[in-house]
């Protein structure tokens, strides 16, 4: 007779044509004793006998719920905002990014014991320092990271998921927003939290601007001008490059942390005239660098990826 019951209960419970979509609403199939109390289990809870659940007709305003004439869904309101903070470093410094539970309200008691995020960010201006991070998947200029962590009474607490490390790069933008592309509770059940995200942003420090133009970061303009080839370069690179001014110049070689690597060439030069510089770059390790060339007034930046 319990068999019966139970699958007459899940005949009763299956949405109608018009019912809202799968998991919107749920009735829990099991056994429920007499005297009309209160099961619950997943998202919503169920009010009623087997009896009465069994015999319930799909009424006319609760149809579209897809719940019976003798009982009614119930959904939980437990509720939480999770943020990623903001962030902000001098190339070659370490930062930290908290994931932070900014709100949290009414948490079911079986509360979620994990979590899992995906995250998105500037590819040149970041680059995960902490074992507890995976390796950047990359898509185009952007690193995703697919993060899991454990949820425990202390982080829920303390409103901090994670602490993830990151070191500071130069890189072809002076700030990233730092995205939540997905969040979800693990360990749970099914949809008892709902929850909303925001996302952070990271400024790199440092940068010198010229008339609101990133120095530092943007390829040569029209006044001094430098080019560097071959690019990528392995053994040997030739810079090119004009001043447009008389005075002192260097061109010096910067790694992406902006430690200086090497002297290129330090010498006085005449406005508006061509030099040349041929470099070995035996010793120098693979990577991507930065060709910085300094004049009295300006300061003028290229990218160089060096493949031994």
């Amino acid at each position: 007779m319990v068999v019966m019951a139970v699958l007459a209960l899940g005949a009763v419970a299956a949405p109608t044509a018009d019912a809202q979509t799968e998991g919107d609403y749920r009735i829990i199939r099991d056994v429920n004793g007499s005297g009309g109390q209160t099961m619950q289990g997943g998202a919503f809870g169920l009010h009623g006998t087997v009896s009465q659940t069994t015999i319930g007709r799909i009424s006319t305003e609760l149809r579209r719920q897809g719940v019976g004439f003798w009982y009614w869904a119930r959904e939980f309101d437990a509720f939480a905002c999770i943020r990623l903070g903001n962030g902000e470093a001098h190339p070659g410094e370490r930062v930290m990014i908290p994931l932070l539970i900014e709100d949290m309200q009414r948490f079911p008691a079986a509360a979620p014991t994990g979590f899992k995020v995906r995250i998105r960010f500037n590819r040149s201006l970041l680059q995960p320092d902490s074992e507890e991070l995976p390796g950047c998947t990359f898509e185009g200029n952007e690193c995703v990271l697919e993060i899991t962590g454990a949820v425990t009474p202390e982080s829920i607490q303390r409103g901090v998921l994670a602490e993830m490390y990151f070191l500071a790069k130069l890189g072809d933008s002076e700030s990233t927003p730092l995205v939540i592309e997905s969040f979800e509770w693990t360990g749970l059940g099914e949809g008892q939290i709902e929850t909303a995200t925001k996302n952070g942003l990271f400024t790199l420090l440092g940068i010198c601007r010229e008339g609101g133009e990133i120095r530092l970061v943007h390829s040569a303009g029209p006044a001094s001008r430098i080019r560097v080839f071959p690019n990528p370069a392995s053994d040997r690179v030739s810079i090119e490059f004009t001043s447009k001014e008389e005075g002192r110049a260097s061109l010096v070689l910067i790694d992406q942390f902006g430690r200086e690597v090497a002297t290129l060439a330090e010498q006085g030069v005449e406005a508006q005239q061509l030099y040349r510089v041929d470099t070995d770059l035996n010793g120098i390790a693979s990577g991507a660098y930065f060709v910085i060339l300094r004049t009295p007034d300006e300061i003028k930046t290229m990218k160089l990826v060096i493949e031994q």
